[in-house]
């Protein structure tokens, strides 16, 4: 028995010609949510509206609704294949369509950017440009940032679930659709309102397999009159990814052109 593994639309040919061909699709399904999502109500809606409307007006008020785009640092520590490696991240990112984001890794420096409907990216192999799924993931990504997602939470769907109890803390639950093609699941602090989980599809860096990423958010400080979380976890399936503090992040900043040009 012979196999064949990739796209048909792009094989030279037929495999039909060499005989019977039996076709399966491998491929890996996006994780599913962990319980049923009741009918999104006129009163779940309004709920999660006003829930989404407190977590805006915690973070930032009048700062965040005037957002145009940001400058953040992050240090991390990885654990990939029972390794922990340190990353530091930042990343500019000036709404609606430009971001740039570069990876200090133990492997070399990696910058992704994105223009409008084009993209590329560095690293030690050199440039490439970003098309497809590549570039697609990159625009989402951009879309799904938190501050964006709270700015604009009265033009998405924001749906109230029952609340939750996650490690001894009752915890209010927004279901936000309409920011990528994914939805958010933002958990709220009762007391304070600002969002202590974040939850939504990811895939791992390693294996490219979907996954549910849980982000774990802590220790909130003012960031130039923004309050956002300093300590970092990030879950893959359950199990810890990353680890990390934010170290930095400033709301409309001075960004000269030539950032987001190739090199």
């Amino acid at each position: 028995m012979q196999c064949a593994v990739g796209n048909p639309a792009e094989w030279d040919g037929d495999l039909g010609k060499f005989g019977p061909v039996n076709k399966v699709d491998i491929a890996i399904p996006p994780p599913t949510p962990r319980f049923e999502l009741p009918a999104a109500t006129p009163e779940a809606l309004a709920r999660g509206q006003d829930l989404m409307s407190k977590a805006a007006q915690a973070v930032g008020g009048k700062l965040l609704a005037g957002l145009k785009g940001y400058h953040k640092k992050l240090k991390l520590t990885v654990s990939i294949q029972c390794m922990s490696l340190d990353f530091g991240v930042e990343e500019t990112g000036l709404f609606p369509d430009r971001l740039r984001v570069t990876q200090t890794t133990p492997f070399g420096n990696m910058t992704q950017v994105v223009d409008g409907a084009a993209g590329w990216a560095e690293s030690p192999r050199g440039v490439q440009d970003l098309s497809g799924d590549d570039l697609a993931e990159a625009r989402e990504g951009l879309e799904r940032e938190s501050v964006r997602v709270l700015r604009d939470h009265a033009q998405l769907t924001c749906q109230a679930l029952d609340p939750a109890d996650v490690d001894g803390r009752r915890l209010e639950r927004v279901w936000v659709t309409g920011a990528g093609k994914e939805h958010i699941l933002f958990y709220l602090d009762p007391a304070t309102f600002l969002p202590a989980i974040e939850e939504k599809p990811g895939k791992s860096p390693v294996s490219g397999a979907p996954v549910t990423e849980r982000t774990l958010l802590a220790d909130y400080g003012d960031f130039g009159g923004l309050k956002l979380a300093r300590s970092v976890t990030i879950l893959h399936d359950g199990e810890t990814f990353a680890a990390g503090k934010l170290e930095l992040f400033e709301a409309n900043p001075a960004v000269k052109p030539e950032l987001f040009k190739k090199p």
